[in-house]
């Protein structure tokens, strides 16, 4: 796999024929509330609606499931528990010039004296919650990410740690959203040379350019490498924002590989001719070194669908990132 650096947007050559950059920009009107727009294992539920409002204020929001704690003759406390098959995790703010909510008590905020609210909001989810985005099956099961499936929880507190997790996983992406920390990507591409003639009569070599087919927005994070902007095959990346300028990118080498005749030999594809209907006269050989590379998934596979007969084709076996075969 090799490296590529992300520059600043001002340093564009705007003058080289055949140039394509990628240019990746703030999303200033992200269109999508990672909280209130997509379908969450957990709703956050806000106690201080003067500084936002959550899940509470939608139509059709079920409410906090608690029950009143009783005492023991019968009567309300004015104290609550979640109800049996609920789960709900305090969230704290610390509001000073901007809100920065933490799970748990935000024991670690610095300055905890008024600016820190405890219990400003909530997170939660139930078991008709979980069931209906996870699968019933999988209640009081917890996703294991090494082995992509899912497997039943060793106990209650496993349960509830993986459940944390999540919640931990949805509250960064929604402060980050809340801090503005929402990016896309455009590109631009050169195209036609021409000479500008000024008043005095001298020109100057100069170069049209046309905005690419490529764009997409709203992206959450932190890290360009979560931004999926094209790699490889010429494209030079640029940030105008200033946050990556100097970040180091990923550009993936997929290679079209298929096993020999013989079982043993592992061969690559070299050579391919393509037209609108075909991949044709295609070489193989067994060195990887010599193999054609692809920066794009959706191109390796588009090629090898095509170099492979298809009763032997599997995207996984025969579409591969170059530095993963051994």
């Amino acid at each position: 796999m090799k490296k590529g650096i992300i520059r600043d947007a001002s340093e564009r050559d705007l003058t080289k024929v055949g140039a394509k950059h990628v240019i990746i920009e703030q999303d200033k009107d992200p269109c999508v509330n990672p909280i209130t727009d997509n379908d969450n294992l957990f709703y956050l539920h806000s106690n201080i609606t003067r500084e936002f409002c959550a899940n509470e204020s939608e139509k059709g929001y079920p409410g906090l499931p608690v029950v009143e704690i009783e005492d023991e003759d019968g009567y309300g406390t004015g104290e609550y528990k979640p109800e049996d098959d609920a789960f709900i995790f305090p969230v704290a703010a610390y509001i000073h010039g901007g809100i920065a909510l933490s799970l748990g008590s935000g024991s670690h905020f610095p300055d905890q004296r008024w600016d820190v609210t405890r219990n400003a909001a909530w997170l939660w989810t139930n078991k008709k919650r979980f069931c209906q985005l996870c699968g019933e099956q999988n209640w009081m099961r917890v996703f294991d990410e090494e082995s992509k499936t899912w497997r039943p929880a060793k106990d209650r507190d496993e349960f509830v740690q993986y459940l944390r997790k999540e919640a931990e996983v949805l509250l960064d992406e929604w402060q980050k959203w809340n801090d503005g920390e929402v990016y896309g990507y455009r590109t631009e591409e050169s195209c036609v040379p021409y000479k500008r003639l000024y008043p005095d009569g001298h020109t100057e070599d100069e170069v049209d350019w046309e905005d690419g087919d490529d764009s997409c927005w709203g992206f959450i994070t932190d890290k360009a490498t979560d931004i999926e902007f094209p790699r490889g095959d010429g494209w030079e990346v640029f940030d105008a924002t200033g946050r990556f300028v100097g970040d180091e990118y990923d550009i993936p080498e997929f290679v079209v590989t298929r096993m020999a005749p013989d079982g043993v030999t592992r061969l690559y594809l070299t050579e391919y001719k393509e037209d609108k209907d075909s991949v044709y006269d295609t070489a193989w050989m067994a060195v990887k070194d010599a193999a054609i590379t692809f920066s794009s998934w959706w191109k390796v596979q588009h090629v090898a669908q095509q170099a492979i007969e298809k009763k032997y084709y599997d995207a996984r076996k025969n579409c591969v990132e170059k530095d993963s075969i051994k």
